[in-house]
């Protein structure tokens, strides 16, 4: 075993002999764990898993195995044993374990949310739209209507949509002729429901845009909707037709 100022067969001095009992340019003796005394196995420039292997370093307390900095893909650094590099217990800095325990705990959140408002908003979205035997198919995906491809997975649907404001609520396409997708859904009330249905009626109420409903109620006069049909087809204005109350005729 070589001693520090010794020199190599190479004619060059040895330097920290202790540590790497070789030298490198001329890839001399073997470096040797000077705890055991037996040839210590280069690992510099090797990769495990994740890490890249950049030099043998000295533990602060444990002499009885070699130790070795590593850098990780993800950026991180970390030292530990050769023997658990060989083996592969250690393949990263901790970033794999990490990523794991972190998809697990969003899988937990996503598990425990079946059940919820959200979900079952989810679910019956894609029935309607997806399943033929749905009893609404043919309102929705009978009429071409799709959820979109981010959409097929509920955590996206949730981080995109939120939780409902109040149990009211409920999806509503903003274009009740589009897809469901983020650009063209919302969480409505159920009056702003009826406002959206692909069968509701609006009409200029002075000067508004409002609906049909809307105009009646605002009217006072409480007409039936076929009333006010018949009064427009008759070519009464949209006020007169919602503000003139209808004649009662008593039978004599």
């Amino acid at each position: 075993m070589m001693r520090d100022g010794e020199e190599c067969t190479c004619g060059e001095k040895f330097v920290d002999s202790e540590v790497y009992q070789y030298h490198l340019p001329c890839k001399g003796p073997r470096p040797v764990n000077p705890k055991l005394g037996r040839p210590r196995v280069e690992l510099a420039g090797l990769k495990f898993g994740k890490l890249t292997v950049i030099e043998f370093r000295r533990h602060p307390t444990l002499r009885s195995d070699s130790f070795w900095l590593c850098s990780c893909e993800c950026g991180g650094t970390i030292v530990t044993s050769g023997h658990r590099l060989k083996i592969g217990r250690t393949v990263s800095c901790g970033c794999v374990k990490r990523s794991i325990i972190a998809k697990l705990l969003k899988d937990s959140i996503i598990h425990n949310d079946h059940g919820s408002p959200e979900y079952i908003s989810w679910i019956a979205m894609r029935r309607r739209c997806d399943h033929k035997k749905n009893i609404n198919y043919d309102r929705y995906g009978g009429r071409g209507i799709k959820v979109c491809e981010r959409w097929s997975s509920y955590e996206n649907f949730l981080s995109d949509m939120g939780r409902k404001p109040s149990n009211s609520h409920s999806i509503d396409r903003i274009d009740v002729n589009g897809d469901y997708e983020p650009c063209n859904v919302k969480w409505s009330t159920p009056k702003e429901q009826c406002n959206n249905r692909s069968n509701t009626i609006y009409v200029m109420y002075k000067g508004n845009h409002i609906t049909l409903t809307e105009a009646i109620k605002l009217g006072g006069a409480n007409v039936a909707r076929n009333t006010f049909q018949g009064r427009i087809k008759a070519g009464w204005s949209v006020e007169d037709a919602v503000e003139k109350p209808v004649k009662v005729y008593n039978k004599s």
